[in-house]
């Protein structure tokens, strides 16, 4: 099983990288595997890698599903990437 965390791109990198933010934490990721992304569009990243797109009333859902199932605080440092 694999979990993949939502975050928004902040800007976008040479070489399929962006950096990418959630909850104040900031990678930067591999977006090769869904192609080119946008300044604010929201993503799932999950090793570092982006492996999906989704808009950003997916992404709030799935941190707040986070955070019901594991105690993600969205005020916390979040989980390590």
């Amino acid at each position: 099983m694999c979990i993949a965390l939502p975050m928004k791109i902040i800007e976008c990198m040479p070489d399929f990288k962006a950096l990418a933010e959630t909850n104040g934490n900031r990678i930067i990721i591999d977006t090769r595997l869904i192609g080119e992304i946008c300044v604010d569009e929201f993503v799932l990243v999950h090793a570092g890698c982006a492996i999906g797109r989704v808009d950003e009333n997916e992404a709030a859902d799935l941190l707040t599903l986070m955070e019901e199932v594991s105690g993600y605080e969205q005020d916390s440092p979040g989980p390590p990437i």
